[in-house]
């Protein structure tokens, strides 16, 4: 099964970043929202908690309970996307299994290369699940330069232990 991605229009994509949040919860719906309508943060750049205070990490509240957030920017190589269904597809739901093709267009509509992230009650820190998949993206691209740099385009990979050149 394979997904098509499409540009639409050559005017180049609006930089979405500053709206682009990522909450700690799940919201069971499936359909269109007017999320701007319900989902105003107040972001304050400030934590009375905190002694040294990153200008990234915020304070705001959600439905009543209290998050800290922190921005986080991408990796420079790394460009997020916002995608969204084709018209077509938002019209039918119910996608036949021969039909496959419809169901996994895309169009982009934006982009994005910092977003907000939060947690309930507690600071962000290092160890929370989306600060390790952006560091894993930056150790995979430190990895891939460097077996640029060990094995030539089109070379062959010795190891000097076992085998001679």
């Amino acid at each position: 099964m394979s997904t098509t991605i499409r540009r639409v229009g050559a005017a180049p994509f609006e930089d979405l970043s500053s709206v682009i949040h990522h909450l700690p919860c799940h919201i069971a719906h499936t359909g269109a929202a007017a999320v701007s309508d319900f989902f105003l943060p107040t972001i304050r750049k400030e934590n009375p908690q905190v002694v040294e205070n990153s200008e990234d990490d915020c304070t705001a509240a959600f439905r009543g309970r209290p998050l800290n957030g922190k921005t986080v920017n991408l990796s420079p190589t790394y460009t997020g996307l916002i995608l969204e269904e084709p018209s077509t597809k938002k019209k039918s739901s119910l996608v036949e299994k021969d039909d496959q093709r419809e169901a996994d267009r895309w169009n982009v509509v934006g982009k994005f290369d910092s977003m907000t992230y939060w947690n309930w009650d507690k600071l962000p820190t290092d160890s929370d699940g989306l600060h390790q998949l952006l560091q894993w993206t930056r150790l995979a691209e430190a990895m891939q330069t460097s077996a640029r740099d060990i094995i030539p385009v089109g070379g062959d990979f010795v190891d000097s232990d076992t085998e001679s050149a």
